[in-house]
């Protein structure tokens, strides 16, 4: 499996403005799914957002009653 080990999105002017990068390759349901995520601003020393997966489960059956806009109110 493949996954990207950074994305840099950039501004309407065209500068680099984020990057994310993946890491902590782990075998999830037969695939290679990266468990951390970290979102970087390049214009501020120190600062970033990650997101750490402790257990991920794909294909896992859902109740069409989940997405009710009653229930989605209610988040």
């Amino acid at each position: 499996d493949w996954f990207p080990l950074s994305v840099t999105y950039y501004d309407e002017d065209g500068k680099a403005a984020r990057r994310m990068t993946f890491s902590d390759p782990r075998p999830v349901d037969g695939r290679a799914i990266p468990m951390t995520s970290r979102m970087t601003p390049l214009d501020e020393d120190d600062a970033y957002t990650e997101v750490r997966y402790e257990d991920l489960h794909f294909d896992q059956p859902i109740k069409n009653s989940t997405f009710s806009l009653r229930k989605l109110k209610n988040l």
